[in-house]
């Protein structure tokens, strides 16, 4: 498997799984300084993978926009998926 260069810290957020409680965590990037998450990494930067990787990225937008309050003007997410 890959490895990730990158190393956790207060923009940098590795998760090994999808887990629908990290919708909260996005929005809340989006609307602060902005950061990256990755999904499908484990704490040692190694490439892991998901299941049902192309409904993720068509459920996740979804839910971020339905989950944003009527105060916030958008919550706005970027995904990048890697398959190996």
């Amino acid at each position: 498997m890959s490895k990730i260069q990158s190393r956790e810290c207060q923009n940098v957020e590795f998760k090994r799984s999808w887990n629908d409680k990290y919708l909260e965590w996005i929005c809340g990037f989006a609307n602060a300084q902005g950061a990256v998450m990755y999904f499908g990494v484990d704490d040692d930067h190694e490439v892991v993978g998901l299941d049902h990787v192309d409904r993720l990225m068509e459920d996740i937008p979804n839910k971020t926009t339905r989950l944003a309050s009527p105060q916030q003007k958008y919550c706005q997410c970027l995904f990048q998926s890697r398959i190996h």
